[in-house]
């Protein structure tokens, strides 16, 4: 039998077992509004009972148990829905980028409105149709003057905040970078501190709970991969997107230099002529980890790759480096300062969702946007210019309507100074550099207007042409950066007045269509980039009120659980009370 001893330990190891429940009770209530905390509980076990029958120990009804002991804290958590929030949060970081990108194009671009660039260009052909009606009136030709210096500015305009958009872009993608670095370090040393202490068989909930939170803000910024290592709690993170690198780990749980890093790439800078393969040699300046703080940490290489490549590379703009931040080429190899690569033999990293992801895209967006309104720009020029001086290859045009503000200089008496270089400098016009010929603007009885092209006042016919360009079909999805004038209007055919102007082309658009499709890509873009944002916080809230019901803290809960434990104490404590009573009976009764 067992004695009031063996009792009296019992109800100790039941007041030790609930003090360990109340003071993680405590933790956990102590801890209910903080982010990323996980519930815990004590698991309790049964301590070993007595033996069975023996020469030392006399035979009884069955085991005698001797109490109860705590045989771990954990945390409560689901790795599955830590999977599905991460995953979750990934494609919602990637189109919130997108949809806030896009967001500002749309406020940028300002279409349908009175201000916006379809109602600027339809006053400047107006402001034509006005001159052509009324050749011999300086007001007519004023106001197509100003007209015309609103358009260009209003494209200058555009094309001035969508480049600063996508400086802006390539500022977020080096800060993603740079984030990205700074927490797989954090991450990776919590997991060795984990490993430390799980060797030492302690449960490190707490430095658990802070590695998961770190995740899910890496999560945020490009979608990853956790393997649990199930013997000391560590974890191996790597992006899910190898992009051809061997061993993308970026964080193990055994300490091992053959880890991956991210650097980002600040400066892309041609130098030289074309080489035999049609590749130009680029010097390319990095950073490691995306640190610009100090220029210690730049690297220059030098890589042969097309325009095309360049223009990829300037989009994504993040390399694949080892853990010190060297970038790495064919998967593995460090490349030395100055060494020549091939782009093929370069790791661009290209997450396929989160931050980064929508940072990269919204750089091809805007490039794609910029080309385009360029294109308008450009074909506004090359048709005008063309009609304006009866000249399709520009060698006749002595009075070129439209200039590239780039090359253009003036006399003092505000006439072109350099007309050649201005006509050879037409093919480089973009949004950013239009502009009206100031000699024009300051003079404009030298628009021409009639079928003599030479004539200040003339019959309006040259003017009513210009005015006819924009129901004109030209091949304006075709125009590229070295379209020249005589390339994209052809051969000028003479109009029923005897006026040599554009053929109109079956295959091409007119201007306005052309610019009117990007205002619709746009709207469907955005409206596409809102309906995921809005899906996934719908998702997202779901699965992460999933995660929050298994492991959150419930007040209402612990309060519960706290009147169990206490009445449980209590009731341990009564056992020993009754059991100093009984003892007292035995030792201090017998002497009566």
């Amino acid at each position: 039998m067992l004695g009031l001893m063996s009792t009296l330990n019992t109800a100790k190891s039941g007041i030790n077992a609930t003090q360990v429940n109340i003071n993680v009770t405590s933790h956990n209530i102590s801890n209910a509004n903080t982010e990323g905390y996980s519930r815990q509980v004590a698991k309790l076990v049964t301590t070993t009972p007595f033996s069975a029958p023996s020469f030392s120990s006399m035979a009884g009804p069955g085991q005698f148990g001797t109490g109860v002991e705590v045989a771990s804290v954990t945390r409560v958590r689901n790795h599955f829905l830590d999977y599905q929030v991460r995953n979750e949060t990934s494609k919602q970081g990637e189109y919130e980028i997108k949809y806030e990108t896009l967001s500002k194009v749309e406020g940028i671009l300002n279409e349908p409105s009175d201000s916006g660039l379809t109602s600027i260009m339809s006053d400047f052909f107006k402001a034509w149709q006005d001159v052509s009606n009324s050749p011999a009136d300086s007001n007519a030709r004023t106001v197509l003057a100003q007209k015309t210096d609103a358009l260009t500015g209003a494209l200058n305009s555009y094309y001035n905040q969508l480049t600063k958009m996508q400086e802006d872009a390539c500022e977020s993608i080096k800060q993603t970078v740079y984030d990205v670095n700074s927490l797989l370090s954090q991450i990776d040393t919590i997991n060795q501190e984990i490993i430390q202490v799980s060797v030492a068989g302690q449960s490190p909930n707490d430095l658990m709970d802070r590695r998961d939170l770190l995740l899910d803000q890496l999560s945020a910024k490009m979608n990853i991969n956790v393997d649990r290592n199930q013997n000391f709690n560590g974890e191996n993170v790597s992006p899910v997107d190898s992009n051809g690198v061997i061993d993308p780990t970026l964080i193990k749980s055994v300490f091992n230099q053959e880890i991956k890093s991210f650097s980002y790439v600040a400066n892309i800078d041609k130098t030289g002529t074309a080489n035999a393969d049609g590749t130009y040699t680029y010097e390319v300046t990095y950073y490691t980890h995306g640190d610009m703080t100090s220029n210690t940490n730049a690297r220059t290489i030098k890589v042969n790759m097309t325009e095309a490549e360049a223009k990829e590379l300037s989009q994504t703009r993040v390399l694949w480096a080892d853990k010190n931040g060297e970038a790495i080429k064919n998967g593995c190899e460090t490349i030395s300062e100055n060494e020549v690569v091939d782009f093929s033999e370069l790791n661009i990293f290209k997450p396929s969702s989160g931050e980064l992801k929508g940072h990269q895209d919204v750089q091809e967006q805007l490039d794609e946007y910029i080309t385009q309104i360029n294109n308008v720009a450009k074909a506004m020029a090359l048709a005008v210019n063309a009609v304006h001086s009866a000249s399709a290859d520009g060698s006749t045009d002595t009075m070129p309507f439209f200039v590239n503000s780039d090359v253009a200089k003036y006399n003092e008496d505000g006439t072109l100074k350099n007309l050649d270089e201005v006509l050879a400098a037409e093919k480089d016009i973009t949004a950013g550099n239009i502009s009206i010929n100031k000699e024009i603007l300051n003079d404009v009885m030298k628009i021409n207007a009639g079928k003599d092209e030479t004539s200040g006042e003339g019959d309006g016919k040259r003017a009513l042409a210009i005015a006819q360009i924009m129901d004109t079909m030209m091949m304006i999805q075709n125009m590229s950066s070295s379209t020249t004038r005589e390339e994209f209007v052809g051969t000028l055919e003479e109009n029923e007045y005897g006026v040599l102007t554009i053929a109109s082309d079956k295959k091409g658009m007119k201007v306005e269509s052309y610019y009117k499709d990007i205002i619709n890509k746009l709207g469907v873009q955005t409206q596409e980039a809102n309906r995921v944002v809005t899906n996934q916080t719908a998702l997202l809230s779901d699965f992460e009120n999933q995660r929050l019901q298994v492991s959150g803290v419930s007040l209402d809960e612990e309060m519960v659980n706290l009147i169990q434990f206490q009445h449980a104490y209590g009731a341990n404590a009564k056992i020993i009370s009754t059991v100093d009573e009984l003892l007292d009976v035995l030792i201090n009764g017998l002497k009566k």
